[in-house]
């Protein structure tokens, strides 16, 4: 489920640490919803 369900944000067309993309959410590298940001998710490290 997550191989076909996970998206690569580095290959977006838009810069990761623009705050100003969406400016109530703020930029993708600090979010808080981005699974990458949330530490050991799935217990695999």
């Amino acid at each position: 489920m997550i191989d076909s369900r996970a998206f690569d944000l580095n290959r977006g067309p838009f810069n990761l640490a623009d705050k100003t993309l969406v400016p109530k959410a703020g930029a993708c590298d600090v979010c808080a919803f981005n699974a990458t940001n949330q530490g050991n998710l799935f217990g695999n490290g």
